[in-house]
């Protein structure tokens, strides 16, 4: 006997906009699905469960809706399904929701021209904004160059500052 737990979505936003199910397999020494099996569907980090039942459906499956709860601080939120001595953990991670559809933080570069020539140097500016589009100070971001023998950098990192810009110079 065993179970297999699987979550939809590794992560959920700190909002509650968003669920994600938790689907619970029970299977039988043979790896074949099976009805009728009682699980419980467990969360810690006050998180919430929502179960679709207290048995698993003739397709051998039991779910449940997994909640942030009241607390919208960033956390991993551990799903434990157990049914008799077997227990499965997967961990759902609490994060800042994301703008724009993105998956997380993001960094920006831009460049003062899209041509370099020994003459002008171009400025590169680097922008690090958090999920929620807030600026991103104290982070370092590395730099380098696809075509290292055309154009240098000159700093091989940067550091953003209080409004999540950091600027070096590209070389021809």
């Amino acid at each position: 006997s065993d179970l297999v737990l699987v979550l939809s979505s590794a992560s959920i936003p700190n909002d509650g906009s968003q669920t994600a199910l938790a689907t619970v397999t029970a299977l039988d020494s043979n790896r074949n699905a099976v009805a009728g099996v009682p699980v419980t569907i467990r969360v810690d980090q006050g998180g919430i469960a929502t179960p679709s039942g207290t048995v698993t459906s003739s397709a051998g499956t039991l779910s449940a809706e997994i909640g942030i709860g009241a607390d919208s601080s960033n956390r991993t939120i551990t799903v434990t399904a157990t049914s008799g001595g077997i227990s499965r953990t997967a961990n759902l991670e609490v994060r800042d929701p994301v703008i724009g559809g993105g998956t997380g933080p993001t960094i920006a570069v831009s460049l003062s021209s899209s041509v370099v020539t020994p003459l002008a140097p171009v400025t590169v500016t680097i922008a690090a904004r958090s999920a929620n589009g807030s600026p991103l100070a104290g982070v370092v971001v590395g730099l380098s160059t696809a075509r290292g023998n055309l154009a240098t950098l000159a700093q091989s990192s940067v550091l953003t500052d209080a409004s999540g810009v950091a600027t070096t110079t590209l070389n021809a």
